[in-house]
């Protein structure tokens, strides 16, 4: 009875939507959404304590623009936070006030604290990013001696070590909703990252680093499913590398493949429904792809030369890839069909693990071509390659983040 008579007392209203609809995304400058909260009848609550939330989704016609809020409210006064996201191409600019100006900027988020019956107007102005570039790049680093996982900015910007452990962490794969990050560790194996390694998942701000898999094997190379439920990987608990299955807390570990080579580096077509790995089958590094149960393997490459590292454009269309069949490892693109395939990289030194941004338009990758591993990013025709990082170290396997 308590709580119903809350839900008559707590009146939060949400002016987005309706009044205020959703414009295209292409519409420059022009304010798409004027969210209004307002916090009524707190005076009711002094000696209550009440948690009222809400989340609206948005969608605009060229990309994702992403509204969260939630509001929590205590006795006479009201916190909260409102975070938006832009698609790709485009970012967002707020600006925001309640009765008396109290509102705190960062970024495209507002930690805002208002009195009891006071009202917040957030004002969300969509501009597109000029030179900027959108999202956000996980990869892994031994600038911290040991290999760790960062996180940047797309642009290269806000580097920032996520994992900070003794031990060795790398190969980061992010969860379809962005909020964590998978990966391979060492730390409770060994302090060679090759002999033992499990696989453990954290918050995308690095906390909360939980452990999935408990074997005295070698377990590496995440890729989480599109739809959230769960997360492939390679282990060699079984006498030599495989394809694995598991549910994204660590139950139900399934395996996939049954070969005697080496079967690796596992990655879900964005549908679901497909993983193309790599496989030594044939006495050779080739591409494969199967139905995401096991069934029908099929091989995508046939060249004498390395292949291997495939990754998935988002509309399905397209696998990159790692080779070496001109010599030189570098980056490469075909049909899912195995067909067209392009060569994307022209280089003397190494460019390896390509991985897509979530439009589509851009290829991260590392590569070895100014003395050291860096992290770099090109258009999806090869053009335009930029570096991101520069350190005297070496820096890994970008994995793009999918917002």
């Amino acid at each position: 009875m308590r709580w119903i008579t809350l839900a008559v007392l707590v009146f939060l209203t949400l002016s987005c939507g309706e009044n205020n609809p959703v414009k295209p995304i292409s519409d420059e400058g022009t304010a798409i959404i004027n969210c209004t909260f307002a916090q009524e009848a707190a005076s009711k609550l002094s000696a209550v304590e009440a948690t009222v939330s809400a989340r609206v989704l948005f969608y605009g016609s060229n990309g994702n623009l992403i509204i969260d809020k939630t509001l929590t409210m205590n006795g006479l006064r009201a916190t909260g936070t409102v975070k938006v996201k832009a698609g790709s191409g485009y970012r967002v600019d707020l600006n925001g006030y309640d009765t008396y100006g109290n509102v705190t900027y960062y970024g495209s988020e507002y930690n805002v604290n208002i009195l009891a019956n006071k009202t917040i107007t957030i004002n969300i102005m969509l501009k597109k990013a000029d030179t900027e570039i959108a999202g956000k790049i996980a990869f892994f680093s031994d600038r911290d001696v040991n290999w760790q996982i960062y996180l940047m900015d797309a642009d290269g910007s806000n580097q920032t070590n996520l994992s900070n452990n003794s031990a060795f962490d790398w190969a980061p794969s992010w969860s379809p909703d962005g909020s964590k990050i998978a990966f391979t560790s060492s730390r409770d194996s060994s302090d060679d990252p090759t002999i033992g390694a499990e696989i453990y998942v954290m918050y995308a701000d690095g906390s909360n680093q939980t452990r999935l898999t408990y074997t005295s094997a070698y377990n590496w190379a995440p890729s989480w499913s599109p739809e959230g439920s769960k997360i492939a990987f390679s282990s060699d608990r079984d006498g030599n590398a495989e394809i694995y299955l598991m549910d994204v807390n660590g139950l139900n570990q399934n395996r996939l493949t049954y070969n005697s080579a080496y079967d690796w580096s596992p990655a879900w077509s964005p549908d679901g429904s497909k993983i193309a790995f790599g496989s030594d089958r044939n006495d050779n590094n080739d591409i494969y792809v199967m139905y995401a149960d096991g069934s029908n393997q099929n091989r995508l490459t046939y060249n004498s030369a390395w292949d291997s590292e495939p990754t998935w454009s988002p509309d399905g269309a397209k696998i990159a890839f790692g080779s070496e069949r001109d010599g030189n490892k570098e980056i490469y693109v075909m049909d899912v069909n195995g067909s067209n395939k392009t060569r994307l990289t022209y280089m003397s030194e190494v460019d390896r693990e390509p991985s897509c941004s979530p439009d589509g338009s851009k290829i991260a990758f590392f590569s070895e071509r100014d003395g050291n591993f860096e992290i770099y990013i090109m258009d999806v025709d090869g053009s335009n390659q930029t570096r991101l990082t520069y350190t005297s170290e070496n820096d890994y396997a970008p994995s793009w983040a999918p917002f």
